[in-house]
């Protein structure tokens, strides 16, 4: 660039001393156009580049999200936490400080799947129950201990610890999302339905279940109340009992008890016996393994099988009369009631001699009259 300096006044025209000055126009960079992600997944991040220029440097600009990193050089990361279509832009300064009109890049955000992996439950150890998982088109579940297939959307669990399941749900558009599930593995109850026990027959016991606060017995053979921890057994024959128990939780166990029912023992006691008032007789039983005698009077040991027995004078209980005529004389009787016995039977004495012979049971007693 060349000039001259002239200075004019009324009278004169001066021309005062000319220069160049020299202007270098730097060029303006052309930034070329951005490439990346044309959809991306909400939260999830995307790469964007321009072709680079050496010596240029390159700031980038995210509306509503975030440039993760690379800011200052052609290629960045950048995510977004709001759906639907954004921008993205670049501005390049060159080598010569000169800077170019910034480069915009249109995508589309998409939001996230609505994952959903159920409500909470609770199961008993050994119980299954079904997951049910929505919100997109493909499922995977995590961990797969206790599942039955971890990559549907409503596997069968039996797990045998309480576990948090993680779904991760992706959409047709290929976002993901997750949700998790807590699944609560009660114990079962520990059940007694009691000891076994032996009766006889004819005879009842209570049975005494404990575990729980339901109670269900099978068979109700026998049994007074069937919904009850104890109810009375008295059952004809042997017989296996078992209860189902249910607690709080809704868990439930069973156990069960044998009633062995035994039959009553053939008592013998031998055959009436006759003997003499003061004598004694040894008892003989038999049909058991332990004997109690009734009335324990006149025993020398009422709980044995065989003990001796002396009555002594017991009330009569029975009567048998032998008379033959003999005569007419004063009567006496050793035994007290006799005479009154013979007022009952309107006895008129013979004219002849008469014996009277009473029998008693267990004692004989002999009555003479002259």
């Amino acid at each position: 660039m060349w000039y001259e300096e002239t200075s004019t006044t009324v009278d004169t025209v001066c021309f005062g001393i000319s220069d160049t000055i020299y202007i270098t126009i730097n060029p303006v960079p052309a930034t070329g156009a951005i490439t990346g992600n044309t959809t991306i997944c909400e939260s999830d991040t995307g790469n964007f580049s321009v072709t680079n220029t050496s010596g240029s440097t390159y700031q980038w600009t995210n509306s509503g999200g975030s440039i993760l990193s690379g800011n200052g050089s052609n290629t960045v990361s950048a995510n977004w936490n709001i759906s639907g279509t954004t921008i993205i832009s670049v501005t390049e300064t060159n080598s010569f400080g000169c800077t170019g009109a910034p480069v915009t890049y249109s995508l589309t955000v998409n939001p996230l799947p609505n994952a959903n992996a159920g409500s909470d439950n609770s199961i008993c150890i050994g119980d299954s129950t079904l997951l049910s998982a929505s919100g997109g088109i493909s499922y995977q579940w995590s961990p797969a201990t206790g599942l039955s297939n971890p990559g549907i959307a409503n596997p069968i669990a039996i797990p045998t610890a309480t576990t948090i399941y993680t779904v991760l749900v992706t959409d047709g558009n290929g976002c993901k999302n997750t949700d998790t599930v807590t699944l609560f593995v009660n114990p079962l109850p520990i059940v007694s339905a009691g000891t076994d026990v032996d009766i006889c027959i004819g005879s009842s016991t209570q049975l005494n279940a404990t575990g729980g606060s339901i109670y269900i017995w099978s068979p109700n053979t026998g049994l007074d109340n069937t919904f009850i921890s104890n109810p009375t057994a008295n059952p004809v024959s042997t017989i296996t009992y078992s209860v189902i128990v249910i607690d709080s939780n809704g868990c439930r166990n069973s156990d069960q008890l044998l009633v062995t029912v035994n039959p009553l023992p053939t008592a013998q006691t031998g055959a009436d016996t006759l003997i003499c008032n003061g004598s004694s007789i040894v008892l003989q039983a038999s049909g058991g393994v332990s004997y109690q005698w009734s009335p324990a009077t006149g025993s020398n040991n009422p709980s044995i099988a065989n003990p001796f027995a002396s009555p002594g004078s017991p009330p009569p209980t029975r009567l048998r009369l032998l008379i033959s005529m003999g005569a007419r004389t004063r009567m006496s009787c050793s035994f007290p009631s006799m005479i009154n016995r013979m007022h009952y039977l309107n006895w008129i004495p013979p004219l002849r001699d008469l014996i009277v012979t009473v029998y008693v049971l267990k004692r004989l007693t002999l009555v003479q009259m002259l």
